[in-house]
């Protein structure tokens, strides 16, 4: 049950952004932007924070973000 219970809790949120980076990259679309709908919690990642700033600056990605809980 304690794995259940902590993989319940877990995200990778950051891996998730650099994923949609990928695919956004693919579109050759001027305008890109990512809605994220998050508890703004990571504790999965493999793509550290500063990366996915930095792609998401390269790339001219706005990303709007949607709190569901967490960190206020």
């Amino acid at each position: 049950q304690r794995m259940v219970d902590a993989y319940e809790k877990s995200s990778a949120f950051y891996d998730a952004l650099a994923l949609a980076c990928d695919q956004l990259a693919k579109t050759g679309t001027s305008r890109k932007v990512i809605l994220a709908m998050t508890d703004c919690e990571d504790t999965l990642s493999q793509t550290p924070y500063k990366e996915i700033i930095r792609r998401l600056r390269e790339q001219d990605i706005l990303v709007c973000f949607l709190n569901l809980g967490g960190i206020s």
